[in-house]
């Protein structure tokens, strides 16, 4: 996305599975990749902002 002198763009992906062991309680494990990007064109500024993190992940999840 382009804003005047302003550019972005996030990417966000990611691939989980989850095991339920009871009715409405399950764990799971996902691999995630993210990217952020910034970059900004001024005549008295010239900057970037960039974060990237690909890695595992563990969580619980609660339903009702």
């Amino acid at each position: 996305m382009t804003i005047d002198d302003y550019k972005g763009r996030l990417l966000n992906a990611e691939a989980a599975m989850t095991w339920r062991f009871a009715k409405n309680v399950g764990i799971g494990a996902m691999w995630r990749y993210v990217n952020y990007r910034v970059d900004v064109d001024k005549d008295n500024w010239a900057g970037r902002m960039r974060y990237r993190f690909s890695g595992p992940a563990v969580f619980m999840q609660i339903g009702f």
